[in-house]
């Protein structure tokens, strides 16, 4: 328990960093994504350049959702997990 609250404390517990799909489904699905977006870049950047860092800059916003969404996911999660334990002590 006491490197669990060390490692809250010193800001080097970080679920999100743990946090890596291993299924066949989800490396395929990022594998065709980032095929399609570098096929779509050069294709934007041959027409037009800033085309192609338009399309990067949302490419980078949905990173940012991504991010937030995670935040709230794991806020969820463990406030749930809280409740659970909260509840499991409770007498009957």
């Amino acid at each position: 328990m006491q490197n669990l609250l060390e490692d809250l404390y010193l800001g080097s517990l970080r679920p999100s960093d743990q946090v890596n799909p291993q299924c066949g489904e989800y490396r395929e699905v990022r594998a065709k994504r980032s095929e399609k977006i570098n096929r779509l870049t050069e294709r934007l950047k041959e027409i037009d350049p800033t085309l192609k860092r338009e399309l990067m800059e949302i490419v980078d916003m949905e990173g940012d959702e991504d991010y937030y969404e995670m935040v709230e996911a794991f806020t969820v999660g463990f406030r749930l997990g809280a409740r659970v334990m909260l509840s499991a002590l409770e007498d009957d």
